[in-house]
């Protein structure tokens, strides 16, 4: 789980491929909706596709600002 104050506007996810670098892998990923939901994140799910011999990459998720008050973001 990572929390992230709205201004900071983008979340960059490392995945590092661990072995087996022959090849091209793809990995699908998917928000869990806990304290998310598709008006707070973009993108919500996608591919990540590792090259041969690629060894990480990254998934950025962009934060969108809106008005209403979160649990975790009142202080």
């Amino acid at each position: 789980m990572y929390e992230v104050p709205e201004e900071d506007r983008l979340v960059s996810l490392r995945l590092s491929r661990q072995i087996g670098f022959f090849g091209i892998v793809s990995v699908i990923w998917k928000v869990l909706a806990r304290e998310a939901s598709t008006a707070d994140v973009t993108p919500f799910s996608g591919t990540v596709t590792f090259q041969q011999g690629q060894r990480e990459a990254f998934i950025e998720l962009y934060i969108l600002d809106d008005d209403l008050p979160e649990p975790i973001e009142v202080k």
